[in-house]
């Protein structure tokens, strides 16, 4: 963006958030600093500490935004006439595409520490625990007798376990634990969890 004095806080936050997210998407959280930040915004270093406290709060705004995409993703999939396995393998491929083109914002929803009464946490809290609700959704159409808390620690469960998968894939190590195509061993995961669920019943 041109380089020049902002007219606003409003302004310079936003602007703030705008090139953290360039910055994450381009070369990863660990390239973004307060005075990388200032450089590409023309501003003070202290400038930045006057909007955002530490770059952890930054990195949560980015987050936000990272997390409405993912959103965006899962609310667009098509869960008409779709047996359970096949609608969480539907959200794991939404996901797979997403991880797969923003890496970088999406390895940045996991670093940092996070101050658990800030605003960005409890809103992106709030949106997690939102998407966590499909994967829920699903699993109960699976189960419909099994309580809530067990329907949601169910989903947790799966969702880390894809989560964890692909960590590995993005670090390169899925291969070295003879994981070969990604999404195959997903699906596999996803059919045996589904199968599990309905023995139990």
């Amino acid at each position: 963006m041109p380089k020049k004095i902002m007219e606003s806080r409003e302004e310079l936050r936003t602007a703030m958030i705008d090139a953290a997210e360039r910055i994450i998407t381009d070369q990863g959280v660990e390239a973004l600093t307060a005075r990388r930040l200032a450089a590409d915004l023309n501003i003070a270093v202290g400038t930045t500490y006057n909007v955002f406290r530490q770059m952890d709060d930054l990195i949560g705004e980015v987050n936000a935004r990272t997390i409405a995409k993912i959103t965006g993703i899962i609310t667009s999939v098509d869960n008409s006439a779709r047996k359970s396995d096949e609608l969480l393998m539907a959200y794991a491929d939404a996901y797979i595409g997403f991880v797969t083109t923003n890496e970088n914002t999406w390895a940045a929803l996991f670093v940092g520490e996070v101050d658990p009464e800030s605003e960005s946490h409890k809103r992106n809290l709030a949106q997690t625990l939102h998407l966590f609700s499909y994967i829920e959704e699903a699993l109960r159409a699976v189960s419909p007798e099994t309580n809530d808390s067990e329907i949601q620690a169910s989903a947790r469960a799966l969702w880390a376990a894809v989560h964890g998968m692909l960590s590995l894939v993005a670090h390169g190590r899925h291969r070295i634990l003879g994981l070969g195509n990604i999404r195959d061993t997903i699906n596999v995961l996803i059919t045996n969890h589904v199968a599990g669920m309905k023995a139990k019943r």
